[in-house]
């Protein structure tokens, strides 16, 4: 498994980071354009979709961080390089529950909010460099494995 675990890490990384360049460059944009009367039930079906897609990657990688902490690595930079792709996810989860999942519940609950979607869009660019920046480190951990 150990063999097999930094392209796990990887690729679920990779995909991450994939996706939530999508979001902060198409969909978060976009929620400026669904008219007020409509944002609610799209907002809603925006939550349910991407709790969907995003829960189970998130986890699997928050797994596959920990476990890649038990790999040493030859070179203490790339054993410094792991522990930051570690502390890279736990910051995602903390600015996700702590700054994202309000902002998300401040829409859910006030509906449309031009400057509540402009802070969700300014604040998930943190996310969005976090996630890049992490897939990075995990590509140069397994070219040099």
């Amino acid at each position: 498994m150990k063999e097999f675990l930094p392209v796990i890490t990887l690729t679920i990384t990779a995909f991450m980071a994939g996706l939530i360049w999508f979001v902060q460059i198409v969909h978060y944009p976009i929620f400026q354009k669904v008219p007020p009367d409509q944002f609610t039930a799209f907002h809603q079906a925006h939550l349910a979709a991407t709790g969907k897609i995003v829960m189970l990657p998130m986890i699997i990688e928050l797994l596959c961080s920990g476990l890649m902490l038990t790999i040493k690595f030859d070179h203490p930079l790339q054993n410094g390089l792991n522990y930051t792709a570690a502390a890279l996810t736990v910051f995602i989860w903390i600015v996700t529950g702590l700054v994202s999942v309000p902002i998300h519940n401040q829409l859910a609950t006030n509906g449309f909010n031009a400057g509540t979607i402009q802070k969700l869009v300014a604040t998930n660019w943190l996310r969005t460099w976090a996630w890049t920046v992490r897939a990075g480190i995990m590509a140069y951990l397994l070219l040099k494995r």
